[in-house]
């Protein structure tokens, strides 16, 4: 296993627990206070769960080795697992939409203790600690799901919070605000949801790779001694670590053979080790290139 997949998993492992755990505190206030917000949102930790499965799933199958039917690897598995995360956190935000809209009409009555309180204040802060590491996880080791679960479990640190406020104006002010809340928090979800299901559908096409990083590749190469130019760079993104290319070199006629096929192998091993990208090396002769293009 390796040490991104380590802190991938762990982090998803850490957020099944947090979340179960979020589940069963807020099931059981919600239950003896009676507030239907707090019900939903243990329902909504509950899907949170799934988003953490998703990502401790997808990272193991993005990780295994190639095979006959897969010879560049299972890495797409993570874009994958990005896009249902954000299917999930688009159905919680349009759920928090369908279950604040009737509490406008029709407010709910609730009776909290001093306990359940701490216990949101508790929920709202663990949810904000999660989610600043998992953000910044995914984003250090390039994992979209990662990124994905860091931003839900934001989202929902943001609901407990207006659930808390809500409980509080209603108890001390008698203003009952959840419902107006919860509407423009389920916007909020959807909103996030659709870039992160937009961003993912563009690497399962295939989007193009940073164009700062194929520039780096190229002034590499280039710098070879032997090298007197680099043309033809392509490079196709099979997942965050599995990235493939090839580019075009030519060199002085006077190199045999075995020269140019050692400095192939050079300039391949000094990309992979400076960038981690496979790059196949070929020869490129500008009069043959003219003479097919006639």
């Amino acid at each position: 296993m390796s040490t991104r997949e380590e802190k991938i998993v762990r982090t998803g492992l850490l957020g099944i627990l947090m979340n179960i755990s979020l589940v069963l505190i807020k099931g059981t206030i919600g239950f003896f206070s009676g507030s239907i917000a707090v019900v939903l949102d243990a329902l909504n930790n509950l899907t949170d769960v799934l988003s953490a499965l998703v990502t401790v799933v997808g990272t193991k199958l993005a990780h295994k080795a190639p095979d006959k039917n897969h010879p560049f690897g299972h890495g797409r598995f993570e874009d994958l697992a990005a896009f249902v995360v954000g299917l999930i956190i688009f159905f919680a935000g349009v759920s928090a939409i369908v279950s604040a809209a009737p509490r406008i009409v029709a407010p709910s009555v609730s009776n909290f203790t001093s306990a359940s309180y701490l216990f949101i204040i508790l929920a709202v802060v663990l949810k904000l600690l999660f989610s600043r590491h998992a953000r910044r996880l995914g984003k250090t080791l390039d994992s979209a799901s990662l990124v994905a679960t860091g931003t839900d479990a934001f989202f929902d640190a943001i609901i407990s919070f207006a659930t808390l406020v809500s409980a509080l104006l209603l108890r001390f002010l008698n203003i009952n605000i959840e419902g107006f809340v919860g509407i423009i928090i389920g916007a909020f979800i959807i909103k996030s949801a659709v870039e992160i299901i937009f961003e993912t559908t563009k690497q399962l096409i295939g989007s193009r790779v940073d164009n700062a990083l194929a520039q780096k590749i190229q002034r590499t190469v280039a710098r070879f001694p032997e090298v007197t130019g680099a043309y033809d760079l392509m490079l196709h993104s099979y997942g965050p670590v599995d990235l493939f290319g090839s580019i075009h070199i030519s060199v002085s006629p006077t190199l045999s053979a075995r020269e140019i096929h050692d400095l192939s192998t050079a300039i391949s091993a000094q990309v992979y080790t400076t960038y981690g990208v496979l790059l196949t090396v070929g020869l490129y002769d500008k009069r043959q290139f003219k003479q097919y293009k006639k």
